[in-house]
């Protein structure tokens, strides 16, 4: 790293000037005294294949500045603004709404002209290899064509992907929050540029306020690595999401591996760098017109490049990258309790509380006992008792309530139950004679 160390102490001195505190959003795993205070993992996602994809299925950045501060407000943020109105995140509309002409009443025309911007969404599957064919042409996974350059965009994201909801599960801890954050985006070999940031993501969610500073390097950076870092004066944030958008492009054929390192988050109030348990990398491979005498990419060997098959260790039929259990079974994917990790290798999963994981237990939502794989025990005496031929077992409040709504259904006087129970005496009766 070359002078990121330095940066990031200007960056916190100023994030440390205008952190409030806020309300919870993030779920995480939980210690004996509460959430535990670390960041789940750091992820490059470098969206779906196909061309003109992108990754917006992990958010849009803020773009409207409601308030006039020179900070772009996310819509779903109520800034103090007194011609400020702000908009729902997730309906899928552009109903925040600014003051442009100064008379504290919101509009006319003072829509950004973008539905749910700088909204914390569910994070996408995640993608960690994509391909660019440096031809001047729009193809491969490219998401744009910028003066015959080949460009491809990515996210640097917090939390689980695939999410199970806006902002949730894992990313930024709701006992520190985050007001600023610095890391080195790595590229090797050296067959890509970076060109384009947008930083308007999850450090606006809460609220963005002066001062407000971009430390990033200037782009576009054509040597790895590229440094990146943001302090924000307004509300700090937590959950899942976006901490940046880089737009990448082709520059020599091969397979560049993209890496993070040097990532700081910084904690509020006063508690220093927060723990990052994982960081997940990618790749780009990147395909170009060698210095042959050709002008067909591929027509000589080191031109082509194309991303490996996507691996399934586990032979479940769902790839490593979307796999909520990678090296465990578990084609249904099933996760009760929404943490990102599949019930079959979730070692904290019992959705109903009986004590068998729910990877093993036949009920899950059901408590039941082990003996049983995790169902309940049939109910004794009663209908069940008569149909087998032996006497009703004594009803106690305590054998009913473990045997559950069975039993108690088998208990109701005067009803359907009784009367069914009656005639099966008769029927034992007439058997005993």
């Amino acid at each position: 790293m070359r002078h990121g160390r330095l940066i990031f102490i200007a960056l916190i001195a100023l994030a440390a000037l205008g952190w409030q505190s806020q309300s919870a959003q993030a779920t995480h795993t939980s210690g004996p005294y509460g959430p535990l205070p670390h960041v789940d993992q750091i992820s490059i996602d470098v969206g779906p294949p196909g061309v003109n994809v992108g990754v917006e299925g992990n958010g849009k950045p803020a773009v409207g500045d409601r308030d006039f501060n020179g900070v772009p407000d996310a819509e779903g943020y109520d800034t103090s603004w007194p011609g400020d109105a702000p908009g729902l995140c997730g309906n899928g509309m552009d109903d925040d709404q600014a003051d442009p002409n100064g008379d504290t009443v919101p509009g006319p025309g003072g829509f950004d002209g973008i539905a749910d911007d700088g909204c914390q969404v569910t994070l996408t599957p995640l993608e960690t290899c994509a391909e660019i064919i440096d031809d001047g042409i729009l193809n491969a996974d490219e998401d744009a064509l910028v003066s015959g350059q080949d460009r491809l965009t990515l996210d640097i994201t917090t939390g689980a992907h695939p999410g199970s909801s806006p902002g949730s599960p894992g990313g930024i801890p709701t006992p520190l929050n985050v007001a600023a954050w610095q890391l080195d985006f790595n590229w090797a070999p050296d067959v890509i540029d970076a060109d384009v940031q947008n930083i308007f993501f999850l450090i606006l969610t809460d609220g963005g306020a002066q001062p407000f500073t971009n430390v990033s390097e200037a782009l576009p950076q054509i040597a790895s690595p590229f440094v990146a870092g943001v302090a924000d004066g307004g509300l700090p944030d937590d959950g899942s999401g976006v901490l940046t958008r880089i737009t990448v492009e082709g520059n020599t054929a091969g397979v560049a591996t993209l890496s993070l390192s040097d990532v700081v988050i910084y904690g509020y109030p006063d508690q220093g760098p927060i723990p990052i348990d994982l960081f997940n990398s990618a790749s780009v491979a990147v395909s170009k017109d060698g210095p042959d005498a050709g002008t067909t990419i591929g027509d000589s060997g080191g031109e082509m490049f194309q991303c490996p098959t996507p691996f399934d260790s586990d032979g479940d039929g769902v790839f490593n990258f979307a796999d909520n259990c990678q090296f465990v079974y578990n084609s249904t994917q099933t996760d009760l309790d929404g943490d990102g990790v599949g019930d079959a290798c979730d070692p904290d999963s019992d959705a109903d509380g009986d004590g068998v994981q729910d990877g093993n237990d036949a009920c899950p939502l059901l408590p039941g006992i082990p003996a049983r794989m995790g169902c309940p025990e049939p109910a004794v005496g009663g209908i069940a008792g008569l149909l087998a031929g032996t006497d009703p077992q004594p009803a106690s409040v305590t054998s009913d309530g473990e045997r559950g709504q069975p039993a108690v259904a088998l208990a109701l006087a005067g009803g359907a139950a009784a009367i069914i129970a009656a005639s099966l005496v008769a029927v034992r009766l007439r058997r005993r004679r």
